[in-house]
This record gives C-alpha cells, sequence and structure tokens, in this order.
C-alpha cells in the first residue's frame, strides 16, 4: 500500500505511484549480499571499470581514459596490471596489453562484460558489481565519482549521459 504520490524508480524514469500502468517495471533491490561470500575484485579492476565508465573511450583499437585531473591520473597509475604497461599522455592515459597473441586482456575482460565497443550513452554498471564486495564496489563508484562527481558548498551530484549508468550507480 502506498500513496498515489510516492515516486518509484522505473526503466522510464522516476514516477509517481499514479502514473503507474499495470505491466509497468519497477526497481527493487537485490536480495541483501552475504558479505562473507561477496567476492572481491583485484584492485586494477575497480579503479579502472570506474574510471572507463566515467570517461574512457571503449571503442577504439587501445584502452583510452580521458584524464586531465591530476588526482585521477595519479589514482589510476596506483595500480596497473602486472601484464599491462600504461602510457601517459597530455590529456590521456593508454593501458596496453603485453600479450602476444591473445590480445589485451583488460579488453577481453570488458567485452565479457558487454561494456566494449559502447558509446558513452550506452554505458551501464555491469550487475557483477552489485554483487562485490564492499570494498571493491566502493572503488568502482569512486572511479565513477572521480570523473563524473561534482562537490560544490551546499551539494554532491553525480551526471552522465547514461540512463543506465545512473540508475545502476543510484542501486
Amino acid at each position: 500500500v502506498c500513496t498515489p504520490n510516492h515516486v518509484w524508480m522505473t526503466t522510464a524514469g522516476n514516477r509517481e505511484t499514479a502514473e503507474l500502468s499495470p505491466g509497468d517495471r519497477i526497481w527493487q533491490p537485490d536480495q541483501e549480499i552475504d558479505r562473507k561470500k561477496a567476492p572481491s575484485w583485484e584492485p586494477w579492476k575497480c579503479r579502472w571499470l570506474g574510471l572507463l565508465l566515467g570517461d574512457g573511450c571503449l571503442r577504439t583499437t587501445e584502452i583510452r581514459l580521458s584524464a586531465m585531473k591530476s588526482a585521477v591520473r595519479a589514482w589510476a597509475a596506483a595500480v596497473i596490471p602486472p601484464w599491462s604497461h600504461v602510457r601517459f599522455h597530455e590529456k590521456e592515459i593508454v593501458l596496453a596489453g603485453r600479450c602476444r597473441n591473445s590480445g589485451n586482456p583488460a579488453m577481453r575482460w570488458l567485452r565479457d562484460m558487454g561494456l566494449w565497443g559502447l558509446g558513452a550513452h550506452e554505458k551501464f554498471l555491469p550487475s557483477e558489481v552489485l554483487k562485490l564486495a564492499y570494498e571493491s564496489r566502493a572503488d568502482v563508484l569512486r572511479g565513477l565519482w572521480m570523473t563524473d562527481g561534482h562537490r560544490g558548498e551546499e551539494v554532491l551530484s553525480y551526471a552522465s549521459v547514461s540512463f543506465k549508468l545512473i540508475t545502476g550507480v543510484k542501486q
């Protein structure tokens, strides 16, 4: 039971109960995660996923991160996968793989999650992230915040051109 002006998150955005029709889909939180069984990712995966979802180019032959902020550059450089090397340019960072004949492992990982090849409007937070241990999820969100978050005097905000990504962050 709820009031007619109760707001629900739907696939069409936030809507009041009175605006809903039978068959409309609303968001429901997943079951509580068992903290003792929740998987953790390697730190580089968490950091780089958050940063790449925010300011990454996932459509070229290399993984590229727009990184004009020094904090972003330092945070990304602090955790580099052992099989890769990072090239720092004036306004971007390139994560390049060293694995011969098998491609870039990070590209394969992004492809397996359905992210490789997506433009900014199409990016989303993979469902695997919501099932991770707290520390891993926090690092992914920290990367998103560093790229697309804003802190003003009286407001904290997060913005993205991707509705799917914003919806995932809300979860």
